[in-house]
């Protein structure tokens, strides 16, 4: 799906594309005329339809690299979904395998055999805190848990916990892998995404300003002022800019 910066300046090129198809003929027209008794003898008249044609055009292929540019990102960001769930979800159970090894080792062996984990404060949640944390508790569960107990009939077996966090953190660390390789990528997309639309911006104004200059030349006044550039919103007409806010409104 199109972002909406791609979706307004849509909308503002087929306005000006829409002008030039139009009104290229009656420009030609009009202002070879307005401008016949001044030609010198040996000049030709002048091929204002055939050059905003070709304005309109490059006003299109500007857009479409824009457009590409936009998707190329989107893509990219619908990419990055899977890495992340598989990060949070093996965070999580990591997390809670932490949690559980911490209570039951200091439930049943006390503070001291708790502090062997290494573990200060609460359990974090920051899935790459807890990935270190992980690697941290896992070597030394087993030293942990064999401390005394603080009393006769108290039990914990750390195994299931320890399982759990055995399994959750390869998982976990090729999880964080696989987000920053997407996060890269998205960067990369992004960058170009805003080169290509700046560079967009910049024809859209060459070519809508020229395009209101010469409608306003032959009359067509409220045309010329509905396909102006915004002074607001690159790469939008101000017909646009109004259908967003309109006159008054603001």
């Amino acid at each position: 799906m199109a972002s909406q910066a791609i979706v307004l300046r849509l909308h503002s090129a087929d306005q000006v594309t829409q002008a030039i198809t139009i009104h290229a003929g009656p420009i030609e027209k009009i202002l070879n005329e307005l401008i016949r008794e001044d030609m010198e003898e040996n000049e030709l008249p002048v091929l204002w339809g055939t050059g905003l044609r070709a304005m309109g055009r490059r006003l299109r292929r500007f857009f479409e690299t824009a457009q590409s540019a936009d998707q190329a990102n989107e893509d990219e960001q619908l990419d990055d979904i899977d890495p992340r769930n598989r990060r949070d979800t093996n965070a999580h159970d990591a997390g809670e395998a932490i949690s559980t090894l911490r209570e039951g080792v200091r439930i049943t062996r006390g503070t001291a055999a708790e502090a062997k984990l290494g573990v200060v404060g609460t359990t974090p949640r920051r899935p790459e805190d807890v990935l270190l944390t992980g690697q941290q508790v896992l070597p030394r569960i087993d030293d942990a848990a064999s401390a005394p107990l603080l009393r006769a009939g108290f039990s914990f077996d750390p195994a299931p916990a320890k399982a759990s966090l055995a399994a959750a953190l390869p998982l976990l660390q090729a999880a964080l892998l696989d987000v920053a390789r997407e996060e890269k990528e998205a960067g990369v997309t992004l960058v170009n995404k805003h080169a290509s639309l700046e560079a967009y911006d910049r024809v859209f104004a060459q070519v809508a300003n020229l395009v209101s200059a010469l409608l306003e030349a032959i009359g067509e006044y409220e045309l010329a002022r509905r396909v102006r550039p915004s002074l607001r919103r690159p790469g939008v007409t101000t017909a646009v800019e109004e259908e967003l806010v309109p006159p008054g409104s603001a």
